[in-house]
């Protein structure tokens, strides 16, 4: 299955798998592929790791805090301490 990046909403880690949620589907797609892998793939200028855990489409971010950020779903996703600094610089 190929997913365009600009449906992309957030990716979430799994060990070693991915969670990637997208728009249009309310079931995610899993893959066996690191973090660090996908984030090389994906234009760096759309997606932003935020957490250890989670990478995010900027695109898609309706609202954020220092903490936080609110995905166009609803979704709200933590910020990691060691890269809110980059993510605030960013935004």
């Amino acid at each position: 299955m190929r997913i365009k990046p600009d449906d992309i909403l957030y990716i979430e880690g799994m060990a070693e798998y991915l969670k990637i949620n997208y728009t249009g589907s309310p079931t995610p797609l899993i893959v066996h592929l690191s973090m660090k892998r996908l984030l090389e793939q994906l234009p760096d200028d759309r997606f932003m790791r935020i957490h250890k855990s989670y990478i995010v489409n900027l695109k898609h971010i309706t609202g954020s805090s220092r903490t936080q950020v609110t995905i166009e779903n609803g979704t709200n996703l933590p910020i990691g301490e060691s890269y809110r600094k980059l993510f605030m610089d960013k935004m």
